[in-house]
């Protein structure tokens, strides 16, 4: 499983001032697996992003 998720490797997104791009960049940066960005730190980068948007949508809510 390990071996087919690292196959996908990106060596580097392109940061265009899209949040997913750099928060992958700065997860493959501080999490170093392999030679760039590959599915695994896609699949963290997205967990990231679904908890921050979880907790804005809750306080969001609360706000209202």
């Amino acid at each position: 499983m390990v071996d087919f998720v690292e196959s996908k490797v990106r060596r580097q997104i392109k940061v265009r001032g899209d949040i997913y791009d750099t928060i992958a960049n700065l997860i493959a940066k501080e999490l170093p697996y392999g030679k760039g960005v590959d599915d695994a730190h896609a699949f963290l980068t997205n967990a990231v992003i679904s908890a921050l948007w979880c907790g804005w949508f809750s306080q969001a809510k609360a706000n209202t």
